[in-house]
């Protein structure tokens, strides 16, 4: 195993100085707007307290940094130190893609996924996927049936939406589970795929979440669905991915508006129902 952590203690302020100096980072620091709003920019390199096991750090540094060159699509992979470490005094740095997260350019994010599923599709499952206890992690494996949420069936669509599941024949391989606030388009560049959620699921999930999060969220139309839906397991996919936000916003404490007015998945659990 090589060396994939000199400190581990997570900082809730941005990096000190000696966390700049060991990845090399140039120019003013400045906080990131978007996401948990955490990551921080020097430069060209971004800075972001470590926020996945030390093991799925490395497995991004030693199998996907080879692929990355035969890619269509640019990926944010980690970055060592000047010692060789991917985490220095809890922060991990990860270069700065140019582009930027472009609403409405649905199937263009579910392109570029499809591009890095083909990518990873031959690598073999890794540690690291199962051995995840976070909530994103509980939420899919509810979905898939592999974990009991206690009460999950009690909350707004989750009991209608498992009574709908039907087997998946797909295989499962590599997938990234949250693409559509993190894939960048530029105009001279090809798209780049950025903080790899992975899971182990048919590929098809990945979309299914992009169109889930899309209609929920993105006020995307309905057409979207159908544009989406291009292989057998499609609709049982995205029965799986309502389940998995749905479920993660419980866990999250993020349920309040679920069966109000303002219920987000309203309108995507009526429209998979509509194509059942």
């Amino acid at each position: 195993m090589p060396r994939s952590t000199c400190k581990t203690r997570r900082m809730e302020s941005g990096p000190g100085v000696a966390v700049l100096e060991e990845f090399n980072c140039n120019g003013q620091l400045s906080r990131m707007p978007g996401g948990q709003g955490v990551a921080w920019r020097a430069g060209e390199i971004v800075l972001k307290p470590l926020d996945m096991p030390i093991g799925a750090l490395a497995w991004l540094d030693e199998q996907l940094a080879p692929l990355a060159r035969a890619s269509s699509v640019r990926l944010s992979l980690p970055i060592r130190s000047r010692s060789g470490c991917l985490v220095v005094d809890g922060w991990t740095a990860f270069p700065l893609l140019p582009g930027s997260h472009q609403p409405g350019r649905w199937l263009e994010v579910i392109a570029a996924g499809e591009a890095f599923s083909r990518l990873v599709e031959h690598l073999p499952r890794p540690e690291f996927i199962q051995a995840r206890g976070d909530e994103w992690a509980r939420a899919d494996r509810a979905a898939w049936g592999e974990e009991d949420i206690a009460g999950l069936a009690d909350i707004p669509h989750i009991s209608r939406l498992l009574g709908a599941l039907r087997p998946v024949a797909a295989r499962s391989q590599l997938v990234h589970g949250d693409l559509t606030g993190n894939v960048l388009f530029h105009e001279r560049v090809s798209p780049a795929v950025i903080d790899l959620s992975l899971y182990w699921r048919p590929a098809s999930y990945g979309s299914a979440i992009v169109a889930a999060d899309a209609i929920s969220f993105e006020n995307a139309p309905d057409t979207l669905l159908r544009d989406a839906d291009t292989t057998p397991e499609f609709v049982q996919c995205f029965a799986r991915a309502l389940i998995f936000r749905i479920a993660t916003d419980c866990l999250r404490g993020n349920e309040a508006a679920l069966g109000t007015a303002a219920d987000p998945y309203r309108r995507a659990v009526s429209l998979l129902f509509d194509r059942m």
